[in-house]
């Protein structure tokens, strides 16, 4: 549906022209018979590389991502210190419009395993053990209105 939108959106663009409303170049020539589209080589990579995006850039399926542990968990130090989560936001997926934006529809809690690492001030050994440190994976996006955030959370 997202792609078709995308597709219809960009048909008014190359057929109307921006200034009058009225049918382009491209749309005038392609109603009569004897004549065909003067279509340039710009137009059809525009075409191409929003068909592109509308396919591989929809904000449907969230995109691995490096979490920093420290960010959640601060205080210790912990091996690895980075870890990777599935997440939606703005370099998981395109909605289209700058008025939307892509966000979480579905989550789920995942408990990973870490080295734990505290460092003592006193001179003793350091203090090691292993924590089950629990996070939350996007397992869907989809598209929310600008107007449901806050400045800071855009």
């Amino acid at each position: 549906m997202r792609r078709f939108l995308c597709i219809v959106i960009l048909c008014a663009v190359l057929l109307l022209d921006p200034i009058s409303g009225r049918h382009s170049r491209y749309h005038k020539h392609r109603n009569h018979r004897d004549e065909t589209p003067q279509v340039s080589a710009d137009e059809k990579l525009a075409l191409e590389h929003s068909e592109r995006v509308a396919e591989a850039g929809t904000c449907d399926q969230p995109k691995m991502q490096v979490i920093h542990v420290s960010d959640h968990y601060p205080g210790r130090y912990f091996l690895p210190h980075c870890t990777m989560l599935h997440r939606c936001g703005k370099h998981a997926g395109c909605c289209g419009t700058d008025r939307l934006r892509c966000v979480a529809k579905e989550k789920q809690k995942v408990v990973l395993h870490f080295y734990s690492v505290k460092i003592l001030d006193d001179g003793q050994l350091p203090e090691k053990k292993i924590e089950k440190l629990t996070f939350t994976n996007h397992t869907k996006c989809g598209c929310v209105p600008v107007e449901h955030f806050s400045k800071h959370d855009l």
